[in-house]
């Protein structure tokens, strides 16, 4: 993706909202207990599992209470790894990244190794899903202390097959690296470079 993005940052700044923990964006529905495993060979490679959960539970980040979504990596029955990242929703629908922790589990809670949060060391919040996306946009994912990661809307409308169904529905968006990333109209990811939804 071009690294100039088209879709304004400023939508995801704190002084822009109010903001809500009630993400309802169309093709990033984050609502509470909904829990989704993604399972395949990530980069065709080496068989990954992801779980990821929406948690009744919130933070303040730069002022904006945010909604935590856990993911947890899962080699077999081992864990490799816990991230938590932090949505809220834009006034005009845009979803937007307030942060992120990483770290593990112990005795089911979560222990933090490192983290980005907005606000902090030049970090700011990103748009992660544009509020009515449309082919050709292109935007800021992530953006914190060191790195900026942007995302370009590739397809919107494509069926896509998983175990877990067909989904008629769909938008695609082209990540940096590059990686490919697919969203489904009322579910949410599907696909993550070759990890696909087994279970919602």
């Amino acid at each position: 993706p071009d690294s100039g993005a088209n879709v304004d940052p400023a939508i995801c700044a704190p002084a822009n909202g109010p903001f809500t923990v009630e993400i309802d964006h169309p093709y990033l529905p984050l609502v509470v207990g909904a829990h989704h495993v993604l399972e395949g060979l990530e980069g065709g490679t080496s068989l990954a599992h992801f779980e990821t959960d929406v948690l009744d539970e919130t933070v303040e980040v730069a002022g904006v209470t945010a909604r935590v979504v856990q993911k947890t990596s899962l080699d077999g029955s081992t864990l490799e790894g816990v991230e938590r990242l932090y949505f809220a929703q834009a006034p005009d629908g845009t979803v937007c990244l307030f942060g992120e922790a990483e770290g593990t589990l112990d005795g089911g809670l979560f222990v933090e190794a490192d983290h980005w949060l907005a606000g902090e060391d030049g970090a700011v919040a990103a748009v992660f899903m544009p509020g009515n996306p449309a082919v050709g946009m292109v935007f800021e994912r992530y953006r914190d202390a060191e790195s900026v990661e942007t995302g370009e809307i590739t397809f919107i409308g494509v069926p896509t097959e998983t175990p877990a169904g067909t989904f008629t529905d769909t938008l695609t968006v082209l990540e940096d690296g590059p990686s490919i990333k697919k969203y489904a109209r009322d579910i949410g990811e599907v696909y993550d470079d070759g990890i696909v939804l087994i279970s919602y």
